[in-house]
């Protein structure tokens, strides 16, 4: 298994950053700073227009989605982008801000609009801990699908565990934890996230 991982991550350790990073950006009309990390490109797909810090992509997934960004987004440095056995779908003029990390366990969607702020964490993964007898690590992950929907503001430092969904046009507080559906037009905060009144109230 490590021997398999080794060899699809060499071909892209043995061409140097900065020539890799400006064929790409050509390639799809787009920002791609000399020291972001994409690791399996021929899953990625990125929107004209949309400018990619130093941060890291990785579409190591069997799912042929991939990863895709969408047209005039802004990706920070120091995101961090897997898509884990899933698939992760950005929108269009996204904007997620630095030392984020989001993962693709089943099906990540980000609709268009939406501003992420520092240090969040989305889609994380529910590990599986029904068997006391094999560590927790062993058990395998729960692919859950999670939508955020367009236009939604998520403050710095929120967790959006996956199988959740986050309703259109819905506020987030800083450090909210997000273990549950929210409603479009919602502003939630708090550990774990709850209502607190609606946009449009």
């Amino acid at each position: 298994m490590h021997r398999r991982k080794l060899m699809e991550y060499l071909p892209r350790l043995l061409v140097p950053n900065p020539a890799r990073n400006l064929a790409l950006s050509a390639r799809f009309a787009c920002v791609i700073h000399p020291r972001a990390d994409l690791f399996h490109v021929r899953h990625i797909r990125i929107g004209a227009g949309t400018i990619l810090d130093a941060c890291l992509i990785d579409a190591n997934t069997e799912d042929r989605s991939g990863i895709s960004i969408g047209k005039d987004c802004l990706i920070h440095r120091d995101v961090v982008m897997r898509a884990m056995e899933g698939s992760i779908e950005i929108g269009d003029r996204v904007s997620i801000q630095h030392f984020c990390a989001m993962y693709g366990h089943g099906r990540l969607e980000i609709g268009a609009d939406v501003l992420i702020g520092p240090h969040c964490a989305i889609a994380v993964a529910r590990h599986r801990v029904e068997r006391l007898d094999i560590p927790v690590r062993e058990q395998g992950v729960l692919r859950l699908d999670t939508h955020i929907g367009a236009g939604t503001w998520i403050g710095a430092h929120v967790t959006v565990f996956s199988g959740v969904r986050v309703g259109a046009n819905a506020i987030i507080g800083a450090g909210a934890v997000v273990n549950r559906d929210i409603p479009d037009l919602a502003i939630a905060a708090g550990v774990p996230a709850r209502v607190i009144r609606y946009r449009n109230a």
